[in-house]
């Protein structure tokens, strides 16, 4: 088996041909596009291999030199087990592997910038109209209730008071005494305790 055959590419394609011919040799003989077919499964299962062995600059240069992809293991699913391709069918609108890798890239040069605030949730509610206001139109007040930050504590649930410490135990909450040797700790008379 000629790996370069089946791929569909020349022994001088780069990295980058053999990516490209491996994500639509992938998409078409995929088995969750094609259930049940052994001949598809049989195919993919070529043609991860041959990704293997020719994209690992290593084990492409032994391959040329004998022939053999020696080294290579079998996968079922080169790391697309559980991906669904199910999408594909829907026509040419459909999300490519292109797109999945652009949205990584695009997130990563976002993260670079500005951080930009996560959008909520969406906001439902349900009301009823009559066929009539349905077909003329109408107006309604609705009431939504949402959370934000208390502007006093912003949203800490705390306000940050300036403290007040006791001037007997300068807030310790307890007062040391010494007689002799001994050193006695009792609470503080004028606070209570409380530490200020």
């Amino acid at each position: 088996m000629d790996l370069y055959l089946v791929l569909g590419l020349e022994r001088e394609a780069t990295v980058g041909d053999i990516k490209r011919a491996y994500r639509r040799l992938a998409r078409r003989f995929h088995p969750d596009i094609n259930p049940g077919d052994r001949r598809a499964a049989l195919q993919f299962g070529q043609i991860a291999e041959a990704y293997e062995t020719l994209s690992d600059p290593e084990r492409r240069r032994r391959y040329d030199a004998t022939g053999a992809a020696g080294g290579a293991q079998k996968t079922s699913a080169y790391g697309f087990e559980g991906f669904d391709f199910s999408a594909s069918v829907s026509g040419a609108a459909a999300s490519t592997f292109g797109d999945l890798f652009a949205d990584l890239f695009q997130s990563g040069r976002a993260g670079r910038q500005e951080p930009v605030a996560e959008r909520g949730a969406d906001l439902h509610n349900a009301i009823t109209i009559s066929f009539e206001e349905a077909v003329r139109g109408s107006q309604r007040r609705v009431t939504v209730t949402r959370q934000v930050h208390c502007r006093a504590c912003r949203g800490a649930g705390w306000l940050p008071v300036a403290e007040g410490r006791c001037s007997h135990c300068h807030g310790a909450g307890t007062v040391k005494a010494v007689r002799g040797h001994m050193v006695f700790s009792q609470p503080c008379a004028q606070c209570g305790g409380a530490r200020g």
